[in-house]
């Protein structure tokens, strides 16, 4: 995604990702592609900015759901 927006830093898996330029709509974004690529139902209460940080944040909340799943 950041690719996608001419955004050419390198993230790491702790970076903010708002603070590396995604907007609230790229945020949106994220959270249904992370649910298409993975075949997984994002709750609404697990949209927070928190939970979409980072790439670590995402990876936890992802990893959560896959084993309740």
């Amino acid at each position: 995604m950041l690719k996608q927006r001419s955004i050419n830093t390198l993230a790491s898996t702790d970076d903010d990702l708002r603070s590396l330029g995604l907007s609230s709509l790229d945020m949106v974004n994220l959270v249904l592609s992370v649910e298409a690529e993975l075949d997984v139902k994002i709750p609404d209460a697990d949209i927070t900015p928190a939970k979409f940080r980072s790439i670590a944040t995402i990876g936890t909340l992802v990893a959560a759901l896959l084993r309740d799943k």
